[in-house]
């Protein structure tokens, strides 16, 4: 009996043993399974980490492109970056909606965030120039100039600078840059692609001021608008400003902004605390340098000018033959006079091409009634004391035309040199309303000293000099073959002008 009890001891002892081991086993694949499983889980719980971070920075990174677009209206090609948190967007334009795309990171995570909102575009007037010079130019005291009936005038310099020291009415297009020295006041927008210098705390700019150069402007004086320039800017003193956007430092001076001032982050600021507050961004919006149009070069085909009667006049003959150029260029002048009589008939051409000048400057003082369109040709004009009026009280046309034969758009003046160069002379010259005339002239237009100069229609000349009292209401009229051009069509400064609609879409994307 006691055999057989020690041999079942054994079982049992055995059977607990393979019991244990068995626990043991399941025990340690369990403990495997959780340590698998806790690793597992810390993996997605990073993992989950930074692609909510990498989101988070993507979605920061959308805000800041959306506050950026309507902050500065400038929705399209914008380039922006974060670091912390850490993210790139951009934006296209196309179809009436722009598209931020934005990607966050953090650690290893990566997020692709989309946004499409509608937006519509400012509008850009576009307006062709009632006074049109190729080269740099200066309206002193003396240039008056009158805008037309509801609305401004537009002035353009397609190279070189522009310099002011009048009133003027109007919208200042320069390829160059923009100067004032005293007496400046400006209605309009002025933008120039070069930079400014304004000299005096007098001068006053209703309008937005565009600077496109990235060398440092000086601003003195009041801005009603906004500066909007490429570079930095220094201001004067005693004067306003209604807002500032600029590439560079900004320095008050004693100037007030009443708006906001925007700057790089890494640029300074110095000056009073503005009304709107100090924004740095990484790029402030770039104004763009302006479009002017090509020169025109006209040369004169008769087929251009249909019902036209043509007089073609020779540099031989006497004052009393009617196609001699001493017919008009001596006195009394009969020519000149006589043109009231053609005109009677229908529109007159006089081909004085021929003609070392075709002059009014022989003690005649002509006065010329017109009934219908006149167009006079030569190199060389000299319109001292002439007038044009309407013998019929209708509106009629003028055109004084120095054409250019090289078909090169620019202006083909013979000499550089401004003491030889041919000229379109005014002089004592009075056209007004509604008689309107256009100066055409690929080398200069040439104002005297008379001081009783009025002209009403437009100037399109390779250079400008202003001399006495030059009165000028824009009117324009174009030669034949020549578009309206846009000139001036500025740009929308940042300042809201395009407006950002609703939210169309957004999404991750890969």
């Amino acid at each position: 009996m006691l055999v057989k009890r020690d041999i079942d001891a054994q079982h049992e002892d055995g059977a607990v043993l393979m019991t244990v081991v068995i626990v043991m086993l399941v025990l340690a694949m369990v403990a495997i399974a959780v340590a698998g499983l806790v690793v597992s889980t810390a993996g997605v719980v990073s993992s989950s980490r930074s692609t909510a971070q990498s989101r988070a920075a993507a979605d920061a990174g959308i805000a800041d492109a959306v506050a950026t677009a309507k902050r500065t209206g400038n929705f399209c090609g914008l380039s922006l970056s974060g670091s912390t948190p850490q993210y790139t967007a951009t934006s296209t334009c196309a179809g009436g909606n722009v598209t931020f795309v934005s990607t966050g990171f953090s650690g290893a995570g990566k997020t692709r965030t989309q946004a499409v909102y509608a937006y519509t575009p400012a509008a850009t007037s576009g307006y062709g120039a009632d006074f049109y010079a190729y080269s740099s130019m200066k309206f002193t005291s003396d240039v008056i100039t009158m805008a037309p009936p509801a609305r401004l005038l537009n002035i353009v310099v397609r190279n070189g600078s522009f310099t002011c020291q009048s009133k003027i009415p109007g919208n200042i297009t320069v390829n160059g840059d923009f100067n004032s020295n005293g007496g400046c006041i400006v209605s309009g927008k002025i933008w120039a692609g070069g930079v400014a210098t304004l000299c005096c705390v007098a001068d006053h700019f209703l309008g937005d001021f565009i600077t496109a150069g990235t060398a440092s402007a000086q601003i003195r004086g009041v801005v009603d608008g906004q500066v909007w320039a490429g570079g930095p800017v220094k201001f004067g003193s005693a004067g306003t400003i209604g807002s500032v956007i600029a590439g560079g430092n900004v320095d008050l001076g004693g100037e007030t902004v009443t708006g906001s001032v925007t700057l790089p982050t890494t640029a300074t600021f110095v000056g009073a605390a503005p009304g709107g507050g100090v924004t740095k961004v990484t790029t402030p919006a770039k104004p763009p340098t302006p479009t002017i149009s090509d020169w025109f070069d006209y040369k004169y085909k008769a087929s251009d000018w249909p019902g036209f009667a043509v007089t073609t006049l020779a540099d031989s003959g006497n004052n009393t033959n009617p196609t001699s150029c001493k017919y008009y260029n001596n006195s009394p002048g009969t020519g000149w006079t006589n043109l009231s009589t053609l005109s009677q008939a229908g529109p007159v051409t006089i081909d004085a091409r021929a003609c070392d000048e075709i002059s009014t400057n022989n003690g005649s003082s002509p006065t010329i009634s017109l009934k219908n369109d006149l167009l006079i040709l030569s190199e060389n004009f000299d319109l001292t004391t002439l007038k044009i009026v309407s013998a019929d009280g209708q509106p009629h046309k003028v055109w004084f035309v120095n054409e250019d034969t090289v078909a090169d758009s620019k202006p083909s003046c013979p000499t550089s040199n401004p003491n030889q160069q041919a000229k379109l002379f005014i002089n004592g010259t009075v056209i007004t309303s509604p008689i309107k005339a256009m100066a055409y002239s690929q080398c200069r237009v040439d104002v005297g000293s008379m001081n009783t100069d009025t002209w009403n229609g437009s100037i399109y000349a390779g250079a400008f000099t202003g001399g006495g009292k030059f009165t000028f209401y824009g009117d324009p009229i174009l030669l034949p073959g020549q578009t309206a051009p846009t000139d001036g069509s500025t740009p929308s400064t940042p300042a809201g002008t395009n407006v950002l609609g609703s939210l169309v879409s957004r999404r991750d994307i890969p």
